[in-house]
């Protein structure tokens, strides 16, 4: 799970920046590459908050971190 939701926001992140930089950027065709990346980034968000939900679930299952002394032995 650990290794997995930051290799998926790490993809999202990426997809987000990406998005951005060609809404920056381009100039032709404006209204289809608006509303694509306005598409794209309304997807991005949503399964953000998706994988932040399932992130506070999953540590919400674990329970609360033993003492550090438990940890050390």
């Amino acid at each position: 799970m650990g290794t997995l939701g930051v290799l998926v926001g790490a993809l999202l992140i990426a997809g987000i920046l990406l998005g951005s930089f060609i809404l920056c950027t381009s100039k032709k065709n404006w209204d289809v590459t608006d509303w694509l990346l306005r598409a794209f980034v309304a997807l991005m968000v949503a399964l953000a908050l998706i994988g932040t939900g399932a992130w506070i679930l999953a540590k919400a299952r674990q329970g609360p971190a033993p003492p550090i002394a438990i940890m050390a032995e």
